[in-house]
């Protein structure tokens, strides 16, 4: 049987697999590997339940309105406030590892004009409701039982995404992450209507593995998205919901962030289990002295967090 797009293959659709190329075939063996989970917890919530049987089935899950308003009101006052400080935070470039070896330099703090993203890498250093947000019971829970107890936050971050009709480029286009399973976070700060700037997602390629070059280039044209549909019969998921609530997704599935007129505030966390893949990041000794015991042991311990 042909493949839908060279170099993109179906974990259930074993015809798919390059299985008289060794090399390739070998080349596979940890995405498959990733999607064997011994031993997850499972939690005695039924919507817990429910969002983690969504993520195995479709890749993609929401949970609405979990956040407290208080919660989002001050959250959005620190995006404001790192809106205001960009000027002054910009040019800090950080080194992290990349997805498919060595490392990569990325800055810190960015305002992206052509694209119209105010983005922070290290959101501690800026926001105390961002460290409520990690600790957020229902993060937590979903995250361990879907990637299991050993969990860890791999990459933090916070956006302003602001209107911006027709724009494809940078992240609204499809791609996947290219570091295999990897649960991504989002709490949304800012309703998101049907029609607005949500997160889109290819309900079922998290199933998806990819060869090296399809990782090492991980965007997608239409067209080739187009094919893996027509293939599968897979539909995508607009990501559209109240502020509040947690957008769940694996991010090894194909996604974009869809541009529109209305804007859209978030804190995002991505997670996995691989800890010579997480970026650092630094907390004020400060916030970290406010947080209980308990919750000052959790994110040391998942995360490369360091006090400053």
């Amino acid at each position: 049987m042909t493949i839908a797009v060279n170099g993109v293959y179906c974990g259930r659709d074993v015809r798919s697999w390059p299985i008289t190329h060794l090399g390739a075939m070998l080349d596979l063996v940890p995405q498959l590997v990733d999607g064997i989970w011994p031993g997850r917890p499972t939690s005695t919530r039924a919507e817990i339940r429910r969002v983690v049987k969504e993520l195995d089935s479709d890749g993609v899950a929401i949970l609405e309105s979990v956040a407290p308003p208080a919660l989002i009101d001050e959250a959005r006052r620190d995006v404001d406030r790192l809106v205001e400080r960009m000027p002054e935070l910009q040019g800090t470039t950080r080194t992290k590892p990349a997805s498919t070896g060595g490392t990569r330099v990325y800055p810190v703090h960015e305002y992206q004009q052509d694209l119209k993203i105010y983005r922070s890498h290290d959101p501690l250093m800026f926001s105390p409701a961002y460290a409520r947000f990690l600790l957020l019971a229902d993060l937590m829970e979903v995250t361990a039982c879907y990637l299991g107890k050993d969990w860890l936050y791999q990459a933090m971050i916070a956006t302003r995404t602001e209107p911006a009709e027709g724009v494809h480029d940078g992240f609204a286009q499809w791609h996947h992450d290219a570091r295999g399973r990897k649960l991504n976070v989002f709490l949304l700060l800012s309703d998101v209507p049907a029609d607005g700037s949500a997160t889109v997602v290819l309900k079922g390629s998290h199933r998806l593995l990819y060869a090296r070059a399809r990782r090492e280039r991980n965007f997608f044209p239409d067209e080739e998205v187009a094919a893996i549909k027509q293939r599968y019969g897979w539909t995508e998921r607009i990501c559209d919901a109240p502020a509040g609530s947690l957008l769940f997704f694996d991010s090894h599935a194909l996604h974009l962030g869809r541009r529109s007129p209305h804007g859209r505030d978030a804190f995002q966390v991505n997670c996995m289990t691989r800890r010579n893949h997480l970026w650092r990041h630094e907390i004020p000794g400060t916030l970290l002295a406010s947080l209980a015991p308990a919750e000052q042991r959790e994110l040391l311990q998942r995360a490369n967090l360091r006090g400053v």
